[in-house]
């Protein structure tokens, strides 16, 4: 799925990345698909473009600890409020740790990630709760 962020000529709304439901559905998006140089990624984001051995259209964001997703969104932008902040970032983590918890294998491979895209990963390993095998290649 190929997301658009521009607006049609003359709407005035908030950026698709200050609003917060935004934010939580690309999350979301991003969680469990597996990655590597033959797969595109579930959320193909045209702004974001990495090649990894020559190929495009595998990078991904890494999952984010629920603690760290709610501070990230509580700087964006909600119609109703501190009330939907506070829903979305519960969905989030019940979300995460639903699906980190079922799975036994995450692959995330090919992403071109550095340090801080692995230690995000670190941070949610406490989750997976039936986790077999994890590639970081």
């Amino acid at each position: 799925m190929e997301m658009s962020k521009q607006l049609p000529p003359g709407w005035d709304a908030t950026p698709y990345g200050e609003r917060g439901w935004c934010t939580f559905e690309r999350a979301v998006s991003e969680l469990v698909k597996q990655s590597s140089s033959g797969s595109w990624r579930k959320l193909a984001d045209p702004a974001i473009v990495r090649k990894v051995r020559g190929k495009t259209g595998t990078y991904r964001s890494p999952p984010e600890h629920p603690k760290a997703f709610a501070a990230r969104l509580a700087l964006k932008i909600f119609t109703n409020g501190k009330a939907d902040c506070e829903l979305v970032a519960k969905l989030y983590a019940d979300t995460l740790a639903s699906a980190l918890g079922e799975t036994g294998y995450l692959m995330y491979n090919s992403c071109a990630w550095g340090d801080d895209e692995v230690e995000k990963v670190a941070a949610v390993l406490p989750f997976t709760r039936n986790l077999l095998q994890l590639e970081l290649g």
